[in-house]
């Protein structure tokens, strides 16, 4: 098999993600170029009062790592976005707690048809993977890691990437609501009725997960609450990310942080 691999390397070398170059390091899925037009750091900035952190600011080689992800089903391009994810989660410095709980944002039901997949979904599933490599490599202890998806979309909605700033706010203003089934696991409560939800909910999302095996409880006591990790792709006009912190806040609950794999400078705190 590896023999096979060596020879479609060489008849079909890699090529860059972002501009279809040559690659000049096999351990990359982006060109020398591409590499150092990205700036990679911990960034951060504050959006409608939660605190937000990512590793990249928007540009066009990240664009085209998106779009490949979001609109191909790039396992590729979703992997490298994961894992800086990851990393700004990581690089946050919160004091999180025994489970962290993350909440993509949703996709409309015409663009997961379209696509056949659901793009928020599973870029969390992927960072949820890079999560338990870091954890592993760096011998961190263990968390409960939760994927969920408690925000619905009330209403259709027009494809954001034709609308200015002022037109994405306006077409995403009430367009959540909190799904009130996935109430008690939000809360962190130990009842039969939240172990009714997390089942339904692990049917439908593959929700339960661990981080380097079980959780510690010495280290995290099981009485903290869960911490509310909201997750997206992009952030260009905080239109998308500021709704789902409504729709959250209106339920009573408080996102502690927002995790983007890449923000436009304008947004970020310098």
């Amino acid at each position: 098999m590896s023999l096979l691999s060596g020879l479609a390397s060489l008849l079909f070398p890699p090529l860059c993600l972002s501009c279809g170059g040559d690659l000049a390091n096999g351990q990359s899925v982006l060109c020398l170029r591409c590499e150092r037009a990205i700036s990679e750091k911990n960034y951060q900035g504050i959006i409608n009062g939660v605190p937000f952190y990512t590793r990249l600011t928007y540009g066009l080689e990240i664009s085209q790592l998106v779009l490949l992800a979001k609109e191909e089903n790039n396992r590729a391009a979703r992997k490298y976005l994961a894992r800086r994810l990851a990393c700004a989660l990581t690089d946050s410095g919160g004091e999180i707690g025994a489970k962290i709980i993350l909440i993509p944002a949703p996709s409309t039901r015409a663009a997961t048809r379209a696509r056949g997949f659901e793009h928020g979904l599973l870029l969390a599933r992927s960072m949820r993977s890079e999560l338990a490599y870091i954890s592993r490599s760096e011998r961190r202890a263990g968390v409960d890691l939760i994927i969920v998806q408690p925000l619905k979309l009330t209403r259709a909605l027009q494809d954001q990437s034709l609308l200015n700033p002022a037109q994405r706010m306006a077409n995403l203003q009430g367009a959540y609501r909190f799904d009130a089934n996935f109430r008690a696991l939000l809360e962190g409560e130990r009842s039969s009725r939240e172990g009714r939800v997390a089942e339904r909910a692990r049917l439908d999302l593959d929700v339960d997960l661990y981080l380097n095996g079980a959780a510690d409880q010495k280290a995290h006591p099981a009485a903290r609450r869960p911490y509310l990790v909201l997750v997206d792709d992009v952030m260009t006009s905080g239109a998308t990310m500021g709704e789902g912190i409504r729709a959250l806040r209106s339920a009573g609950f408080e996102p502690d942080i927002a995790i983007l794999a890449c923000v436009s400078p304008r947004l970020i705190s310098q």
